[in-house]
Protein backbone atom coordinates (compact mmCIF):
# COMPACT_ATOMS: atom_id res chain seq x y z
CA UNK A 1 0.00 0.00 0.00
CA UNK A 2 1.41 3.36 -0.97
CA UNK A 3 1.39 6.35 1.32
CA UNK A 4 -1.30 7.93 -0.85
CA UNK A 5 -3.49 4.82 -0.57
CA UNK A 6 -3.02 4.78 3.18
CA UNK A 7 -3.87 8.47 3.51
CA UNK A 8 -7.00 8.09 1.37
CA UNK A 9 -8.09 5.05 3.40
CA UNK A 10 -7.64 6.91 6.68
CA UNK A 11 -9.41 9.97 5.23
CA UNK A 12 -12.34 7.75 4.23
CA UNK A 13 -12.51 6.18 7.70
CA UNK A 14 -12.44 9.58 9.37
CA UNK A 15 -15.23 10.79 7.09
CA UNK A 16 -17.35 7.78 8.06
CA UNK A 17 -16.75 8.43 11.76
CA UNK A 18 -17.76 12.08 11.28
CA UNK A 19 -21.09 10.96 9.80
CA UNK A 20 -21.70 8.68 12.80
CA UNK A 21 -20.70 11.37 15.33
CA UNK A 22 -22.93 13.91 13.60
CA UNK A 23 -25.92 11.60 14.03
CA UNK A 24 -25.01 10.95 17.67
CA UNK A 25 -24.66 14.66 18.37
CA UNK A 26 -21.37 14.56 20.26
CA UNK A 27 -19.78 17.95 19.54
CA UNK A 28 -16.37 17.27 21.07
CA UNK A 29 -15.97 13.98 19.22
CA UNK A 30 -17.11 15.65 16.01
CA UNK A 31 -14.53 18.42 16.38
CA UNK A 32 -11.75 15.91 17.03
CA UNK A 33 -12.75 13.85 14.01
CA UNK A 34 -12.80 16.92 11.77
CA UNK A 35 -9.23 17.68 12.86
CA UNK A 36 -8.21 14.09 12.13
CA UNK A 37 -9.88 14.18 8.71
CA UNK A 38 -8.11 17.43 7.85
CA UNK A 39 -4.77 15.92 8.86
CA UNK A 40 -5.34 12.91 6.59
CA UNK A 41 -6.57 15.18 3.81
CA UNK A 42 -3.34 17.19 4.06
CA UNK A 43 -1.32 13.95 4.07
CA UNK A 44 -3.15 12.69 0.97
CA UNK A 45 -2.66 15.99 -0.84
CA UNK A 46 1.05 15.92 0.04
CA UNK A 47 1.25 12.58 -1.77
CA UNK A 48 -0.59 13.82 -4.84
CA UNK A 49 -4.30 13.28 -4.13
CA UNK A 50 -6.70 15.39 -6.12
CA UNK A 51 -10.10 16.68 -5.06
CA UNK A 52 -11.63 13.87 -7.12
CA UNK A 53 -9.55 11.31 -5.18
CA UNK A 54 -10.79 12.72 -1.87
CA UNK A 55 -14.39 12.78 -3.10
CA UNK A 56 -14.13 9.14 -4.19
CA UNK A 57 -12.64 8.20 -0.82
CA UNK A 58 -15.53 9.88 0.96
CA UNK A 59 -18.11 8.08 -1.14
CA UNK A 60 -16.58 4.72 -0.26
CA UNK A 61 -16.67 5.49 3.47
Amino acid sequence: MTRLDRALTQYSRAAARIDIAARAGTASALAALHRTRRQWENEARTHGATTADLDAARRTA
